[in-house]
């Protein structure tokens, strides 16, 4: 399961040894110790592997934090939040990432849904100028 938080990303599998654990992954240094209050040494550094920070918790602290995070939900834009939270270059590049994600999800919706391509070049020009802030105060 991937897990997008507006200031960390994480891949969430089950633990090849242990049904009750999962492998919590993440290719950024710190997502895992800021959202699941560890410290650094307690999160394993495998660069070989293609989410190179790794921990094992049991299912019920992933859900508990997971369902925490739901509920401490207090935007209106997640792209916009994770732009807004974005201060270093990695996660800078976290949030264009999510863009990416959602440009993909987008193209591969059912037919009939809003598709980004079908606005005109001038109006996505527009919309990415305006201020997420002042823009969800209208909505």
């Amino acid at each position: 399961m991937w897990i997008c938080l507006k200031d960390a990303f994480f891949s969430i599998v089950e633990d090849y040894n242990d049904a009750e654990a999962l492998r919590v992954r993440s290719r950024f240094a710190g997502d895992i110790e800021k959202v699941f209050g560890l410290d650094k040494g307690e999160v394993h550094y495998t660069p070989q592997n293609d989410y190179c920070y790794r921990v094992n918790l049991s299912k019920a602290v992933v859900a508990d934090r997971i369902a925490t995070e739901v509920l401490e939900i207090n935007y209106f834009n997640f792209k916009n939040e994770a732009d807004k939270l974005a201060k270093t270059e990695s996660e800078r590049n976290r949030a264009k990432a999510y863009h990416a994600v959602w440009g993909s999800m987008n193209d591969a919706g059912d037919a009939g849904c809003y598709k980004l391509a079908a606005i005109p070049p001038t109006l996505t020009t527009w919309l990415s100028s305006l201020d997420p802030e002042e823009t969800n105060e209208r909505i």
